[in-house]
């Protein structure tokens, strides 16, 4: 898990909001969570949800699998807890 993707991907607040409907209803696929997205917060194109959805299954704090119950790709929270030793990092760049 890379501390810069799991912060990049915890400061939009679409994806906060898409990681609280998978804690409190369980795995969904992405339609069904475009759905719950759009009945609890507002509206948005069902791409740009599944494109939440999958910068949070790049960061590691969601995954992503077949279930034949479901029909389909569905996402699940990985980690409900994280902790950082920000004394553990180093600094690092890129070219």
């Amino acid at each position: 898990m890379n501390v810069l993707d799991v912060c990049a991907a915890l400061s939009n607040e679409t994806r906060l909001q898409l990681i609280t409907i998978l804690i409190e209803e369980g795995p969904m696929t992405s339609i069904d969570a475009h759905k719950e997205f759009v009945e609890r917060f507002e509206d948005r194109r069902r791409q740009s949800i599944h494109s939440a959805l999958e910068t949070l299954v790049e960061s590691e704090l969601v995954e992503k699998s077949y279930s034949k119950e479901d029909g389909g790709i569905v996402y699940e929270v990985r980690r409900t807890n994280i902790s950082i030793d920000l004394e553990a990092m180093s600094p690092t760049s890129s070219s």
